[in-house]
């Protein structure tokens, strides 16, 4: 008589846990041709040449894998009525800017010398409304959105950013497309406002999928975004971010949430996943960096923990609505 040894399958709970590592921040209005060609006749070589490059940019960014935020902030344009000027004293340059829907008349006095060319604190100013060009020579020059500046000077305007959105590149739906740009920006037309800046932060993480074994141990396994280009993490972060962020209190109303909850519990379930936590922290503060929505307070660092206990989905340790 053979005995028969049946093999039983060690237990075990899976943790996957997501640290943000780098970042970039793009203002998404400039990418669908349609809304940036109503500028065309006010604009100068150097915005053209900007918007190229910056097209590229992201083209090359959505090609890596990211799990990116889109935040809705108030519009805010240069005031053309209204030159910069340059203080001699303090060595500052003062602009002039048009904040929201009424066009609030504010000013920011800003030391250029401290974040642009360094030997050149008075440079030469080429102002359009969404545009800024700084320029200290003639081989030497300098194009921002305003966005751009602003985020680079630290400029306190006590303005929100709201997320409205999360996802990830390269995202399953858009296997159709022809490129990842063209994807994207269809994506982000749904979220374009006559009245407000739309923004995109793309993140890369480093993951982190830990193995809890029968005697307590972790098995850990270290791997950076630009490896998961086939893992569906991605996607799974994606939505434990639009649980965490667009919840709240009416959650239940958000297609979104609606299913990013239920994609999550399933994935979850099939697979053992006990927990998947986000660390979204930002080195340093800035204004634009500071994102929250509805119930989430804005803040430059978020810690999000979806945790899959008793069959139950949990975020933060409060349960989801119901299915």
């Amino acid at each position: 008589m053979v005995a028969v040894l049946k093999l039983v399958e060690e237990p075990k709970i899976l943790h996957w846990h997501a640290e943000l590592s780098e970042t970039e921040m793009v203002w998404c209005d400039l990418l669908p041709d349609e809304r940036f060609s109503a500028d065309l006749r006010n604009l100068s070589q150097y915005v053209y040449d900007y918007r190229s490059n910056l097209k590229n940019h992201v083209d090359h960014c959505l090609n890596k894998p990211n799990v990116y935020l889109l935040c809705r902030r108030e519009k805010v344009r240069f005031n053309l009525r209204k030159k910069s000027r340059y203080n001699f004293f303090t060595k500052k340059t003062t602009f002039h800017l048009l904040v929201g829907k009424t066009q609030q008349k504010v000013s920011v006095a800003v030391k250029l010398a401290d974040h642009f060319f360094e030997n050149t604190p008075n440079p030469r100013i080429l102002l359009e409304s969404k545009f800024i060009t700084l320029i200290a020579g003639d081989s030497e020059d300098l194009t921002l959105s305003i966005h751009d500046f602003l985020f680079s000077v630290g400029a306190e305007l006590s303005l929100q950013c709201e997320v409205v959105a999360t996802g990830c590149s390269p995202s399953p739906y858009w296997q159709n497309s022809a490129t990842m740009l063209g994807a994207f920006t269809n994506d982000v037309r749904r979220y374009l406002h006559d009245d407000a800046d739309l923004m995109v932060y793309l993140g890369g993480y480093l993951f982190e999928e830990k193995v809890l074994r029968r005697d307590g141990s972790f098995n850990s396994e270290f791997v950076h975004s630009d490896n998961w280009q086939e893992s569906p993490m991605l996607l799974m972060m994606a939505r434990a971010l639009a649980l965490y962020f667009l919840g709240g209190n009416n959650g239940a109303a958000s297609m979104a949430v609606k299913s990013a909850q239920t994609n999550l519990h399933r994935f979850m379930t099939r697979n053992q996943l006990h927990q998947i936590s986000i660390t979204h922290h930002y080195e340093y503060d800035n204004e634009y960096l500071r994102l929250g929505a509805g119930a989430v307070e804005s803040a430059p660092s978020h810690d999000v923990h979806v945790a899959l206990e008793d069959g139950a989905l949990m975020i933060n340790g409060e349960p989801v609505y119901p299915n």
